[in-house]
């Protein structure tokens, strides 16, 4: 009989506690089991879930709540220590943005009791888990901490201020550490965070929905302030230094985009998605992929097909940009930016064959960049080309109030293989060999662009054949005409343009080709002739040709008598 008392005695106690956190969260609740020691005002408890059955909100396996003796004379409820082992916190947010945790409690009408006072002293959680699931991320994204440790005091319904303490998880394969303050609901967390050995990876719900693309490797680890939710109105906030190792990032269409061996972010200052600040970044062999595609897309830029047509539906029923329409752009400065043994690489897809550019070796640097001042920001990148041709890329650049910056270009030796795709579509011959030298200047000013671009070709030679094409230019003729005994061509070629095109100057680069070639004609005016009837191939005709059969002097008498 008094063990049946008991059992009743506890099934009442815990449907009791049930029915009352039901009641105050505005979620099902229910308890397995709840006993109460009198002696030393203890409630011991097992199997409590929280919210629906299928997707539960919390859940303890088990644990004990210690009252204080003054809750029996004094107003509200006051625990001393709240004891729990196994304790899960599911935290999830909607597709349109909403945290389930901001939800308790709504839809319940305040009475007596739920307006009790409660304060907490001290809370220690052993073998918990807090899973994060963003159903904003397609596909959802997923941050879960494991293993967790936890203690946190001096909880007060009446009073804003979070509680205190620190905790450490598991998350992935790395480690997380923190101590601050943190509340769950409203939302607040003001955090020292040390994370060590954290996969990279766990981040790619949210890179594919911002940049559609995805992280294949790479670790982070880190240490500095995470502020978020009430703390820092509704923004999240991160303060610190970040180490990156091994990352390797893919685009859409699977190709490698960026690697790095190793990278260093000094006191950086990020606060929501209009503010970056970083004292200083070294990059450590980085590896940089830009990419044209057949149909003239960026890699670094282009979007998915889906993403394309849900813009084009938006624009066309004039719905509002994402970018917003605030009209302020975003705060990003950067006191320093060094590169160590880089490697930048080219491809244009739209040529056959393929055109690639190989820059390795790259060393350079860039010094105080900020978007908010009229300040230019000074640059230096050197490198090699792939077959040791040195290539030198020198200017200052300022994103204030308008774009302004120069650039200049240097390289010298350069082969001209290296672009044959370009002269075989638009010139209609192959290259078999040349060098380039390159000066090329160019000047940026409020969206407008000159180029003072000085070019030599030297020993330039083309395939005998032209090739199929649509191409009209008589190239090997022109170039006949214009190399000189020596088998260099010196060409200035200015270009203005905007960001929404340009223009090349021909009359200036026509004038300097008529220079040339009477340049040519004054000095060898025998090849050069020959050049402007055969092209460039000196054996076209010997002294027992009949005459010239091609070319526009091909009508020209050659022998006396001839007409």
């Amino acid at each position: 009989m008094v063990v049946l008392g008991f059992l009743l005695a506890t099934w009442g106690l815990a449907s009791y506690a049930s029915q009352k956190i039901s009641s105050s969260t505005g979620q099902p609740a229910s308890i397995e089991r709840l006993i109460f020691n009198p002696l030393t005002a203890t409630l011991s408890l097992r199997g409590l879930a929280l919210g629906d059955p299928a997707e539960p909100i919390a859940t303890i396996e088990q644990g004990s709540v210690t009252l204080r003796w003054s809750s029996l004379w004094e107003p509200g409820l006051h625990i001393s220590d709240i004891v729990l082992d196994g304790a899960h916190l599911h935290m999830v947010t909607d597709a349109s943005g909403e945290l389930n945790l901001e939800t308790l409690g709504e839809g319940t009408s305040p009475d007596e009791d739920s307006a009790m006072r409660v304060v907490i002293d001290h809370i220690a959680v052993s073998r918990g888990q807090l899973d994060w699931i963003d159903r904003q991320a397609s596909p959802q994204g997923q941050l879960s901490l494991r293993d967790m440790t936890l203690s946190l005091s001096d909880y007060d319904s009446e009073q804003p201020d979070p509680m205190h303490g620190s905790a450490s998880a598991r998350l992935g394969d790395g480690r997380l550490e923190a101590r601050g303050d943190f509340s769950p609901v409203p939302l607040t967390g003001d955090l020292q965070l040390k994370g060590e050995q954290l996969a990279l990876t766990q981040l790619n719900p949210w890179l594919v929905r911002m940049q559609h693309m995805q992280i294949e490797s790479g670790v982070l680890q880190g240490q500095g302030r995470l502020a978020f939710g009430r703390a820092v109105s509704d923004d999240v906030l991160w303060q610190g230094d970040i180490d990156l190792e091994a990352l390797r990032i893919l685009d859409q269409q699977g190709q490698d985009v960026l690697g790095l061996e190793k990278a260093a972010l000094k006191e950086l200052d990020i606060q929501g998605s209009d503010h970056l600040r970083a004292e200083s970044i070294i990059l450590d062999a980085p590896n940089i992929l830009v990419l044209l595609d057949e149909q003239g897309g960026l890699n670094l830029t282009s979007q998915p097909d889906s993403d394309k047509e849900q813009a084009s539906s938006s624009a066309s029923q004039g719905a509002p940009s994402d970018d917003g329409d605030s009209g302020q752009g975003v705060n990003m400065a950067l006191g320093s930016l060094r590169i160590n043994n880089g490697t930048f690489r080219f491809e244009d897809h739209q040529m056959s064959p393929v055109v690639q550019l190989d820059i390795r070796g790259v060393e350079g640097h860039m010094n105080a960049f900020d978007t908010r001042t009229s300040v230019p920001a000074e640059f230096t990148l050197k490198g090699l080309e792939s077959d040791d041709t040195p290539v030198a890329i020198e200017g200052s650049f300022s994103a204030g109030s308008s774009l302004k910056g120069e650039m200049s270009l240097t390289s010298e030796r350069l082969p001209l293989k290296r672009f044959a795709p370009y002269v075989r579509r638009f010139g209609g011959y192959r290259i078999e060999s040349g060098t380039a030298d390159l000066d090329l200047h160019y000047q940026l000013d409020d969206g407008r662009v000159t180029a003072s671009n000085h070019v030599v070709l030297r020993r330039l030679a083309l395939d005998e054949e032209a090739v199929d094409n649509d191409a009209s230019l008589p190239l090997r003729r022109l170039v006949g005409m214009l190399q000189g005994d020596d088998g260099v061509i010196n060409l200035d070629i200015p270009i203005q343009a905007t960001v929404d095109g340009g223009e090349v100057d021909i009359g200036g680069v026509v004038m300097q080709v008529l220079g040339e070639v009477l340049k040519n004609l004054a000095t060898s005016p025998i090849d050069t002739l020959d050049a402007m009837i055969n092209g460039d191939d000196n054996d076209a005709a010997d002294e027992n040709s009949e005459g010239y059969t091609e070319g526009p002097l091909s009508q020209v008498a050659t022998e006396p008598g001839d007409e």
